[in-house]
């Protein structure tokens, strides 16, 4: 499994990086979710976002 994550240069005080990480989802009480969602087991986060500069 990836995680992509983009590093961008401001551009007039703004840009629109992407975070990414994977980390460990562990297992729930129930074993009929654990089975369905393959737990336990990796889980990916991609979050785009928007930073702006303030003076």
């Amino acid at each position: 499994m990836n995680a992509t994550g983009v590093a961008q240069a401001p551009v007039h005080d703004v840009a629109n990086p992407t975070l990414a990480a994977l980390f460990c989802i562990g297992p729930t009480t129930s074993g009929s979710v654990n089975g369905a969602a393959g737990l336990p087991g990796l889980g990916r986060l991609e979050l785009p976002g928007i930073a702006t500069g303030r003076p």
